[in-house]
């Protein structure tokens, strides 16, 4: 594998000038903004969202259960 660095004179050869392009880039301002990353939520945060849903939907299906319970006892002939 032929590699520029391994030149016997450390330089480039003369056929990459020759099909080079040459490329310049300026910047208008040389001041650097700081952009900080936080987390929306935190482990703690995650798992108190996360149980107050499950206990919501715990709630909902047993009072489901408790209803159900009581209109068939109501409509239950004995």
């Amino acid at each position: 594998m032929n590699s520029w660095a391994n030149q016997p004179n450390g330089k480039f050869p003369d056929s990459v000038f020759k099909s080079s392009v040459s490329m310049q880039i300026k910047f208008s301002t040389l001041l650097v903004g700081e952009e900080a990353e936080a987390y929306v939520y935190d482990f703690g945060n995650f798992m108190v969202a996360l149980g107050g849903n499950l206990g919501l939907m715990l709630g909902f299906s047993c009072l489901t259960v408790i209803f159900s319970l009581i209109k068939f006892l109501f409509n239950c002939p004995i």
